[in-house]
């Protein structure tokens, strides 16, 4: 029965030769002007059809039980040609969009696993799967080389400016415009995809913006580890990119208000976390590199010596070469832990930022203000009183979430409670040690009395009808 096969098999190649080579021509032709996309599914369709009617005649000669998995390999080799003339249209493709659409052409053979019953139902014939998995397989190999390159030269070779980074209240583009193309952010033509976020997505950082988009591209383009690989290392240069801006700006940060500096860092930190939920990364991925370390230390101490030798062990040629070698290092890159630490981190320094500019001076205790501790803890009163609402009003301008807007509210609530027990724990102390007035400290505001003030006063910002 092999014999069978082989003999026609050969036979078949060898009538079908001027058919595939016209399929070819005929693709090649039309090329002008195609994009990817129509390219790949004019070839297609065409070999597509040409795998059908070999497979009705070859059952035509052959039980179906026994020969299955030999027509099917044939027909694999069969779609050589297409294979060559695909392959070579794609790596002239460098637009992510294109390369994604022409994956998405052959979604519909993915759908199942191999071994489910739907599987089995869909290529009960001729493996569709199998056939054009050389194409799915290259489309995807260009497309995650383009994503890297395109995460390079977008994301982590991004200059931050200020005008960039600290935008508040921009007002969304029109849908007409985004169409006649003013998007100043993307060659890759990011305005397809605008619809796909809720908001204004102009207010955020471009690394941001691209970075989110790219995600969205390639999301289920790839497999799932390959996925999950890319979107650690694109959150992490967006995290890196963020960083280099924040800390640029709040360097150079003259005129520019510094907690609309914290708070515009924070708002792009918040929109990362909340986007990347979505694609549902499940992976720590172990990052392999080489570090050259020993290699500068050895030129360093060279230097040091200013040509100077000297006889010992460290100086040995052994030694020497043990320096030059490079170490291996294993670095887990968990992109989701990262941005946590980094959202943390700018809450913190945001709260204490907040509290340190209520409180003031007013919870001093040197020998110029000790005969001043009335005085300041009203002063204290009225900052809480006139300064919180207005920093209240600068949390909404960048956060539209009203539940972390009381989140950070609160925090800020705690921080200046906590700074307040502090401080009458060391007045109440000197006062009993007679470093100060009695009579003064028992005028000054309890703790509980302090943080029913503080409680109340956040109250009517983050919910004023519950007080009503």
């Amino acid at each position: 029965l092999n014999g069978c096969y082989d003999q026609y098999f050969q036979i078949r190649s060898k009538l079908l030769q001027p058919v595939t080579s016209s399929l070819v021509e005929e693709t090649n032709a039309n090329d002008g002007g195609k994009s990817l996309v129509n390219f790949i599914q004019d070839g297609k369709s065409s070999y597509q059809q040409l795998c059908i009617d070999e497979y009705n005649i070859f059952m035509k000669f052959f039980p179906r039980e026994q020969s299955h998995q030999k027509i099917n390999s044939w027909l694999c080799r069969l779609c050589e040609p297409l294979y060559d003339c695909v392959r070579t249209r794609i790596l002239r493709e460098a637009d992510i969009s294109m390369l994604c659409d022409s994956v998405t052409l052959f979604r519909q053979y993915y759908e199942f696993e191999e071994t489910s019953e739907e599987y089995t139902k869909q290529f009960h014939d001729i493996k569709f799967d199998k056939i054009f998995e050389p194409i799915v397989q290259k489309l995807q190999a260009r497309l995650i080389l383009r994503v890297q390159i395109y995460i390079q030269e977008n994301i982590v070779k991004h200059i931050p400016t200020k005008d960039s980074f600290i935008i508040s209240r921009r007002k969304r583009r029109t849908e007409q415009q985004i169409t006649e193309g003013d998007e100043p952010y993307d060659t890759e033509e990011i305005s397809r995809n605008t619809n796909m976020w809720t908001g204004d997505m102009d207010s955020y950082y471009p690394t941001l913006r691209k970075a989110l988009w790219l995600l969205s591209k390639i999301y289920e383009m790839v497999n799932s580890v390959v996925f999950d690989d890319l979107a650690h290392h694109i959150v992490h240069d967006c995290i890196l990119s963020l960083r280099k801006a924040y800390d640029m700006v709040q360097t150079s940060s003259s005129g520019i208000n510094n907690l609309d500096v914290k708070l515009a860092y924070l708002k792009n930190l918040l929109m990362l976390r909340q986007e990347i939920q979505n694609f549902n990364i499940q992976y720590t991925v172990n990052e392999t590199y080489l570090d050259f370390s020993g290699v500068e230390t050895f030129f360093k101490s060279v230097r040091d010596k200013s040509g100077a030798r000297k006889a010992s062990d460290s100086s040995s040629v052994f030694s020497v070469a043990r320096s030059l070698v490079p170490r291996v290092v294993n670095s887990m890159v968990d992109a989701r832990t990262e941005l946590m630490v980094e959202l943390r981190n700018i809450i913190k320094d945001f709260t204490d930022c907040v509290a340190k500019d209520i409180i003031d001076d007013t919870l001093e205790i040197d020998e110029g203000s000790k005969s001043n501790l009335l005085v300041n803890n009203l002063k204290l009163r009225t900052n809480i009183e006139e300064k919180l609402p207005h920093i209240h009003s600068e949390i909404c301008n960048f956060i539209d979430d009203s539940e972390i807007v009381m989140h950070l509210v609160e925090a800020i609530q705690e921080t200046v409670i906590q700074a307040y027990n502090d401080f009458y724990e060391e007045v109440s102390e000197m006062a009993e040690n007679g470093a100060l007035n009695k009579r003064d400290v028992s005028e000054l505001m309890y703790n509980d009395v302090f943080a029913d003030f503080m409680n109340k006063t956040t109250s009517k910002l983050t919910n004023p009808t519950a007080l009503q």
